[in-house]
């Protein structure tokens, strides 16, 4: 990466050191260069640590587990969806017979129930 900060740095030591070390001038041009060059590797080690604790955990939840959790997500709908179409039936059975195990719907409903149960647990 380009760190301006420690290449400003470089060129004020750089520039110190053809002043005269003990002028005014050439103390602080000394003083903020040790300073310039604090605050680079301070930052060049933030970067770092940001790269490392943020950056490629975001990059592989997004690469690797939003994939999977998307595709559970449909699944999910597509399952909630048979459920309820599931369910409406079995209720419109069982107000048209006076039966009222609802023998139509019940393997299918136990079925769907079932999946729907298991990827609610994932």
């Amino acid at each position: 990466k380009k760190l301006p900060l420690m290449a400003l740095s470089t060129t004020m030591a750089e520039s110190f050191k053809e002043l005269d070390t003990e002028s005014s001038l050439g103390k602080a041009l000394e003083m903020g260069c040790c300073i310039q060059s604090s605050l680079a590797k301070i930052l060049a080690e933030f970067e770092i640590a940001l790269e490392h604790d943020v950056l490629q955990p975001l990059n592989k939840l997004s690469e690797e587990e939003l994939p999977i959790i998307l595709k559970r997500k449909k699944t999910l709908q597509k399952l909630i969806s048979d459920w309820n179409t599931i369910k409406s039936r079995l209720n419109q059975v069982a107000k048209s017979s006076s039966n009222s195990a609802g023998t139509g719907a019940g393997p299918g409903a136990s079925s769907a129930a079932n999946k729907l149960e298991i990827l609610k647990e994932e």
